[in-house]
């Protein structure tokens, strides 16, 4: 399967890429080859075979609760932010996505 390169440039603005001439046609390649690679799995869907979800039936999924926990000290919250490219007060500062 091979993807145009208009569709390459629409799918690299809406991952937000600047890419070069050069990239674009490295691009091009690479996503094209990897299209290839799985075309023989989409050719080989059954419509009469449900998607698996869960490999056991009988599976349990081992959930936790999704709360905020406080860090203990200043020291380690500013620790856990080291990384951070942008933050303030505490908090992690990211670009706008939507306008």
């Amino acid at each position: 399967m091979t993807l145009s390169e208009q569709e390459l440039l629409d799918l690299a603005h809406l991952a937000g890429l600047a890419l070069t001439p050069e990239q674009i046609s490295n691009a091009l390649c690479a996503v094209s080859q990897a299209l290839t690679l799985a075309q023989p799995l989409q050719d080989s869907v059954d419509p009469g075979v449900a998607p698996l979800v869960l490999p056991l039936p009988d599976a349990q999924l081992r959930l936790r609760d999704d709360s905020a926990c406080a860090t203990a000290t200043l020291e380690a919250r500013d620790a856990l932010m080291a990384n951070a490219p942008a933050r303030a007060q505490g908090l992690f500062l990211v670009p706008t996505v939507l306008d």
